[in-house]
């Protein structure tokens, strides 16, 4: 058992401790004086289980190797080409777009990607009005003003709208800025400027690359989840008929109650990857069609 724990995972040595009980329950019925040394042992495996992403295809590396893995368990011929449909339509209340169509409608309605591009065009209007305090300026100024007075002691007052037109004024101005000294801090403004407009660029782009990972990586975790799913609801189906055959031959007393246990077990475990499978594929697909417009949290 202790070398086994160090090449197989937790689950396969659970049931190599049950086929060694079941032998040891025949020993033991067949009078033979055997410690039963599985009663109450607790299993550690060395070798740990695969996360769930780890599952996924990260890579062209990846996928050539599996495809050299699958060529060499099939007997398939090296030099012919094995073609993998990959465009198989998992459920139908996934989202129809094309990982290319997400990509670009996200592009246009991405909260973030519009955060970065408005502090790039507020970047830019800045550096055209630093660099244009290196210029001269003209400044151009005009008005118009007129008033009234009344008051009951002065007699004979001229009218409202005389007074209105006799006390019109006018008046226009120009004023030239010539920038002569402080070149230097306005030449720094410029350059500061204009280095933050470049950042601002750089991380319009940053985010629009970071966004097309993110959205293909959910995107192809999301078929791997549909996948996983349909093989998970297989393996259930299987385990429900190797279950009621057990279930059928411990009514006959063929097997132990051992044995029944573990086939509901399998059962079990089987039902529950299936259930996981099913809820990591539905968020994924509310994510990606977030990316593409919908709403995340619904009614």
């Amino acid at each position: 058992m202790t070398g086994a724990s160090t090449a197989v995972g937790r689950d396969i040595l659970r049931r190599l401790t049950a086929v060694i009980h079941k032998s040891i329950l025949l020993a033991q019925t067949d009078k033979i004086l055997v410690d039963d040394f599985t009663l109450g042992i607790e299993l550690f495996s060395k070798v740990e289980k695969q996360a769930s992403e780890e599952k996924f295809i990260h890579s062209e590396k990846e996928y050539q190797k599996i495809l050299s893995r699958l060529k060499e368990k099939m007997n398939y011929p090296v030099v012919d080409e094995l073609t993998i449909d990959t465009e198989v339509r998992i459920f139908q209340n996934g989202p129809d777009n094309p990982v290319g169509d997400v990509i670009s409608q996200a592009m246009e309605i991405n909260p973030r990607l519009k955060s970065a591009g408005l502090a790039l065009r507020y970047r830019e209007l800045n550096f055209s009005a630093t660099k244009g305090n290196l210029w001269p300026s003209i400044y151009i100024g005009g008005g118009y003003s007129t008033s009234f007075y009344h008051d009951r002691v002065t007699p004979n007052l001229p009218s409202f709208a005389s007074q209105l037109s006799n006390r019109r004024g006018y008046y226009f101005g120009a004023t030239l800025s010539v920038p002569i000294f402080g070149g230097l801090s306005r030449h720094t403004a410029v350059n500061r400027s204009r280095n933050s407009m470049n950042i601002a660029a750089q991380n319009v782009v940053e985010a629009e690359r970071s966004l097309q990972s993110e959205i293909e990586q959910n995107y192809r975790q999301m078929q791997g989840y549909g996948k996983e799913y349909i093989q998970a609801s297989k393996t259930v189906e299987a385990a429900e008929l190797a279950h009621k055959a057990i279930t059928q031959k411990f009514e006959q007393g063929v097997v132990s109650a051992l044995d029944l246990q573990t086939s509901a077990n399998r059962l079990l475990e089987a039902q529950s990857r299936k259930l996981n499978a099913h809820l990591q594929y539905m968020i994924k697909c509310r994510l990606v069609e977030y990316y593409a417009g919908e709403p995340l949290i619904r009614s």
